[in-house]
């Protein structure tokens, strides 16, 4: 958290125009809109506070995780 946000890395080298994407991709844009402005519309100001930030600069936002736990259920 010391450094400044540059972008997303796996080895501290930055790559600029890695991705591309093309437009929307077919994704339902108005429907995910119709249904994220619902749940908000759920949440109290506290709980908006801490689920909306302002960029991927937010420290809450730079230090989120979402790992996956992959289990074998051959193992003990």
């Amino acid at each position: 958290m010391e450094k400044p946000y540059k972008g997303f890395t796996t080895d501290g080298t930055v790559r600029e125009g890695l991705y591309h994407y093309a437009g929307d991709e077919g994704a339902p844009i108005e429907k995910i809109t119709e249904a994220t402005t619902a749940l908000l519309g759920l949440l109290s100001p506290g709980q908006k506070s801490s689920t909306i930030f302002e960029s991927v600069d937010a420290d809450e936002f730079r230090l989120w995780s979402n790992p996956e736990l992959y289990m074998n259920p051959g193992m003990p």
